[in-house]
This record gives C-alpha cells, sequence and structure tokens, in this order.
C-alpha cells in the first residue's frame, strides 16, 4: 500500500468517525436546570447548551503576572552555556595533555642509543581539569539561576518605586540612585 492510499484511508476513517460524534444528543435525565436556580458555588455547574453557564460572581480580579527576574534567566542561562563549553573544552585539553612524544638522537655511536619519552605538555592535563571543575561549578549555579529567574510573580507595577532614590551600603563603599 503506498503512503498515498494510506493517507487518503487514514483521512476518510477521521472524518467517518468523527460525523456520529457531532450529532450525539444529551444524555437522558432530567432537563437542565437554569443557572438562577443552581447555586453556583456548590459542586459543577448543570449540563446545558453553550452559553447558559455563566462564570460565579465572586471570582477574583485577573492578576497579571511576570517573570522573577530577567536579570538571574541571563546569569543563568551564561553559566549554562559556559559551563558547556568548558565540558567539551575540558576532556579536549586533557586528551591533547596526555601525548608524548619519542625523541631519538641523531648521532649515538656504533652502540645505539636508546629513545627518550617526552612529555611537555602536563600543563594542558591540569588545565582541562579545571576546565572541567569550572564548568561543574558554572552549571550548579546557572540551573538554579534559571529555575527561580522564571518563576512567574505577581506584577506589582513598578509606578510607586520609580520615584523613590535608593542607598545602598556595602563592604567596600556606597551608593546612591534614583530612577525615573
Amino acid at each position: 500500500m503506498t503512503s498515498r492510499r494510506f493517507a487518503c484511508l487514514t483521512a476518510a476513517s477521521l472524518l467517518f468517525a468523527a460525523g456520529p460524534a457531532l450529532a450525539q444528543t444529551p444524555p437522558p435525565g432530567p432537563a437542565p436546570v437554569p443557572l438562577s436556580a443552581v447555586e453556583l458555588g456548590a459542586g459543577y455547574a448543570p449540563y446545558a447548551a453553550p452559553g447558559w453557564y455563566r462564570a460565579p460572581q465572586d471570582t477574583p480580579p485577573y492578576t497579571p503576572l511576570r517573570r522573577r527576574s530577567p536579570g538571574m534567566i541571563a546569569g543563568g542561562v551564561i553559566l549554562i552555556s559556559l559551563a558547556s563549553v568548558g565540558f567539551i573544552a575540558g576532556p579536549a585539553l586533557i586528551a591533547a595533555g596526555n601525548r608524548t612524544q619519542e625523541i631519538v638522537p641523531d648521532f649515538c655511536g656504533d652502540f645505539g642509543c636508546p629513545s627518550q619519552m617526552v612529555s611537555s605538555t602536563a600543563g594542558l592535563t591540569t588545565a582541562g581539569i579545571t576546565a572541567i571543575a569550572v564548568g561543574v561549578a558554572a552549571l550548579g549555579a546557572g540551573i538554579p539561576l534559571l529555575v527561580v529567574g522564571t518563576q512567574k510573580v505577581p506584577d506589582r507595577g513598578d509606578e510607586e518605586a520609580a520615584l523613590v532614590p535608593s542607598v545602598r551600603f556595602g563592604l567596600g563603599g556606597a551608593s546612591v540612585g534614583w530612577r525615573f
């Protein structure tokens, strides 16, 4: 069976299967009760045609949401990206650091000369291990930053805080700021 025939057969079977579902009648039982006679707070709304159901009047108003901190999101993405670079570069540096070279002297006389195995790239192994360790630390800090930064919190608006100056003191100094 070709794929075109299979597609036509599948589409036809879906159309025939969905046809009777559209023509179903409400289940047998008591007639739908108008909402004015039903207490909306207790249980589910009765079976009714579309347009009969009205939302309860005591629903809380919509609260706009925003991300907790775009700076935390950016920091998390940057740290996770640096971790992936460390996870790729670290093993490459370790593999390059384990390379040895065989040195054979040019002239040794009649008795022959032993060759020497020299590893001049020991610093690359240390750099590779450091890159992997920094990658693990960056990943360990980046994932929580990304998760906490993407949480949705209620938006309180910055109109009140925009006109208030801020003063901050730290170990090495102080700063004064005013956003407007």
